[in-house]
């Protein structure tokens, strides 16, 4: 559910903020790393949002969840991630994030329902451009 909120925040700001195409990657390898690219480079800033305030809470909902963000600058643009360590019991997962589990798995890892995914042996990302 983390990874989730994660997602849909950077895609969400980047969608509303930043300029096509916009990339979502998802890296997995000892932590799941979410990472949105667009073209535009205006870096975000984390701000504190006052309580009636519609926006500023963008970042901050990136930042308290994950254990390492960031933004990386490129000559396309630029990129927002957000990373954290976690065991995902696969039974709870949605579908994107099976298949992405399932090709950093051993090959011999046969997942199935209350099953912990165990270290993957390889990096593994999928990328989605929207």
């Amino acid at each position: 559910m983390v990874s989730e909120l994660v997602v849909s925040e950077l895609v969400t700001t980047a969608i509303r903020y930043g300029k096509s195409p916009i990339k979502l990657r998802m890296i997995l390898q000892s932590a799941l790393t979410c990472e949105v690219s667009d073209t535009s480079s205006t870096a975000p800033h984390l701000r504190r949002a006052r309580v009636f305030d519609e926006g500023g809470r963008g970042l901050l909902l990136v930042a308290h969840p994950t254990e390492h963000w960031g933004t990386r600058h490129n000559r396309e643009g630029k990129a927002i991630w957000g990373s954290r360590r976690f065991q995902l019991p696969l039974q709870n997962s949605h579908p994107l994030w099976r298949e992405v589990l399932a090709r950093a798995a051993p090959r011999d890892f046969v997942p199935h329902a209350g099953t912990h995914l165990p270290q993957p042996t390889r990096p593994h990302s999928i990328m989605i451009v929207i």
